[in-house]
């Protein structure tokens, strides 16, 4: 079924700080232009969002969706789906929980500090080579845990000064395979990289220009899509974020390069994404919908669903898959959503 929708656009413009004045971002525009992601013109990026007027939308059916309520759990910032149980990060009450695949309490790991099993505003949940990896986001690291969740080490994020002064500023989104760990957040000041940890020499390594987005790891691999894009406002001489191009990225840890792959379709907003059956299954705010692309960004079509997904779909989302299920969280702080292909 293809419909034709003119779409809500999710436009969230965070202005950089306004320290410099005259022709400072003018320049910093013209510097940036030809970059691999670059800051874009904005009434280019105006022109080009016209095209969502005329976007056709493909539902696919043969979804079931159900939700599971969770007891005890304040706010949903991260979903690990293991082989017997679900572990969450609690980002309201700075811990983990445990589920287990009905949604029942199981137990809770840790609590808010700075010490071995503290966290404060704890983020994604990663597991790589039967270590967990949580992102710490508050304390500016990510916490190693074996499999049973018991404490083996916690590695520093040393981000740059400038950053640290950003209040603002908090690493987002995370994901690790064998040569290290990727982290990224959003800077309302700086140039926002991928920031690399190399397990090997122990070293910090910034890669990419003007990324903000979700990173994930698959088939040891790092892939990553940029959820907004930097614009210069000519007329105000301003740079802000807002939505706009998509591009899956490509990022080595070998030669520390940060590739565009391909074109997604403009305006997704995408907050989250996982590979599923050799596919792209990306969460996107703008569109209040969970959609389906091919490995190289074609659109293939949004899962079909009776649930109202701007109800659950906002800046905080994530999503996670076990064997045929997907599974999203709410924006309502305790639910889960999943998503099961009827065969």
């Amino acid at each position: 079924m293809k419909i034709t929708k003119k779409i809500a656009l999710c436009i969230v413009p965070l202005l950089l700080c306004a320290c410099t004045v005259g022709s400072e971002y003018d320049k910093q525009y013209d510097e940036e232009k030809s970059k691999e992601l670059p800051i874009f013109l904005s009434s280019d990026l105006d022109n080009k969002m016209q095209s969502l007027d005329k976007f056709e939308i493909n539902l696919i059916k043969g979804y079931k969706t159900k939700k599971i309520k969770i007891d005890k759990v304040g706010k949903i910032n991260g979903i690990l789906c293991r082989k017997d149980d679900i572990l969450i990060s609690d980002e309201k009450n700075d811990r983990l929980v445990r589920i287990n695949y009905q949604g029942d309490f199981i137990d809770e790991i840790g609590r808010k500090g700075d010490g071995e099993l503290e966290f404060t505003r704890p983020s994604k949940i990663k597991e790589y080579n039967n270590k967990v990896y949580v992102l710490d986001a508050g304390n500016y690291r990510v916490k190693v845990l074996d499999e049973n969740l018991k404490y083996i080490d916690d590695i520093k994020i040393d981000i740059a000064n400038n950053l640290k002064k950003d209040n603002e500023y908090l690493l987002t989104y995370m994901d690790v395979n064998k040569q290290g760990i990727y982290l990224n957040g959003l800077s309302y000041n700086e140039n926002d990289r991928v920031i690399y940890y190399d397990f090997d020499t122990n070293q910090i390594s910034n890669l990419g220009d003007n990324f903000f987005g979700p990173i994930i790891s698959y088939e040891d691999k790092i892939y990553a899509i940029n959820k907004l894009v930097k614009s210069y406002k000519k007329d105000d001489d301003i740079i802000e974020y807002r939505t706009g191009t998509n591009s899956l990225f490509f990022i080595d840890g070998d030669d520390l390069t940060f590739r565009n792959e391909c074109e997604l379709p403009i305006g997704m907003c995408i907050s989250d994404f996982i590979f599923f059956d050799d596919k792209i299954i990306a969460i996107s705010e703008s569109f209040c919908s969970v959609n389906i692309f091919s490995k190289n960004g074609k659109y293939i079509g949004t899962i079909d669903t009776d649930i109202k997904l701007q109800n659950i779909i906002d800046e905080s989302r994530c999503i996670d898959h076990n064997n045929s299920r997907i599974y999203i969280s709410s924006f309502i702080p305790n639910e889960i959503y999943i998503f099961e292909k009827v065969e």
